[in-house]
């Protein structure tokens, strides 16, 4: 167990440095001066260049590389062009914004899907296990945006239960923090709803004809018990895994959510820095992006090798696999 969870974090602190070194490198590849497009293009030669010396553009890159990774190292992560701040101070208020949501979102895929997918496995082809696919596939085809403007129309402009934008912190009662973050949650969701309860579904019924299944049955025990203590037990590595890998996506791509909701999340400050070009604010995003992906994903790895220790000396199952796994069982 100790070494899976030491070579486990080896990859992801290798991960975390390529994807610091390829940002990077495109960020200062493209055309465009940072410097030129914070004082205008009217600036003259001398201030453009004093102003590149104090960024540091003026030093090759592999310098300007391992001084800006030293300064993520050491909290000073630069200054942001387009607030004038530094960049910690920039990302820091949109983090508990985007995690609030993602976190949220999970959790309702996770429960929602872990209902439908049991529920189906042990009544595959009846009339519940049906209407769940049907209505769980034609939702997740939904584009995201479309999802979002439809559950406004129905809980803030019809029934007026839920705001249409906006965020409200946790620090001014947990009401309206959860009524603020509701609605881009529900539609994270149920984009993630569709594979999840497939992948539960087809796990539950592999685990269901396992021997292990028939051997509960000798023993006596009824037939919730048997289910849930070892039918669902045996069928959550590939959910787990997949789950994850949602998360971690959730957590880097929430950006059309995040517009449409009007939220000051992470995704959304990626955007703008896009569009500004403020080089040092994307590139502390990304990595903080990077961060949380790569944490969402050894946090999968370490709870699927603690429900299944046979992974411990395997590779990380990955979604091919897991789905893979899923659509032996014809879902």
């Amino acid at each position: 167990m100790g070494w899976a969870v030491v070579r486990r974090v080896g990859a992801a602190l290798v991960v975390l440095l390529l994807v610091s070194l390829i940002s990077f490198l495109v960020l200062h590849v493209l055309p465009g001066d940072a410097a030129a497009l914070e004082l205008g293009l009217d600036s003259s030669p001398e201030k453009l260049a004093a102003l590149r010396a104090s960024m540091g553009a003026d030093e090759p890159l592999p310098v300007q590389y391992l001084d800006w990774v030293g300064g993520v190292l050491t909290g000073d992560w630069g200054q942001s062009s387009m607030y004038g701040r530094d960049v910690l101070s920039v990302i820091g208020p949109t983090l508990p914004v985007t995690l609030s949501v993602s976190a949220l979102a999970i959790l309702i895929a996770v429960v929602v899907s872990g209902v439908l997918g049991v529920a189906g496995a042990l009544h595959p082809g009846s009339a519940v296990d049906v209407v769940a696919r049907t209505v769980i596939q034609v939702a997740s085809a939904l584009p995201g945006f479309l999802l979002a403007i439809l559950l406004m129309l129905l809980f803030s402009m019809t029934l007026r239960l839920l705001p249409t934008s906006g965020y409200v912190s946790l620090s001014q009662g947990f009401g309206p923090w959860l009524a603020s973050i509701t609605l881009p949650a529900v539609t994270l969701a149920v984009g993630q709803m569709g594979q999840l309860t497939r992948i539960v579904r087809s796990s539950t019924l592999s685990s269901l004809s396992r021997d292990y299944m028939l051997a509960t049955q000798v023993k006596g025990l009824s037939r919730a018990r048997s289910v849930l203590a070892y039918g669902v037990r045996g069928a959550l590595v590939a959910p787990l895994t997949v789950a994850g890998l949602q998360l971690a996506k959730l957590l880097g791509g929430a950006v059309i959510v995040e517009s449409v909701f009007s939220l000051p999340g992470l995704g959304r400050l990626m955007l703008t820095a896009v569009e500004q070009r403020d080089v040092m604010l994307l590139q502390g995003v990304i990595v903080v992006v990077t961060l949380a992906v790569v944490l969402a994903t050894l946090l999968a790895d370490l709870l699927v090798m603690a429900v299944d220790p046979s992974m411990r000396g395997s590779g990380h199952l990955g979604a091919r696999g897991a789905a893979g796994r899923g659509g032996r069982d014809g879902y």
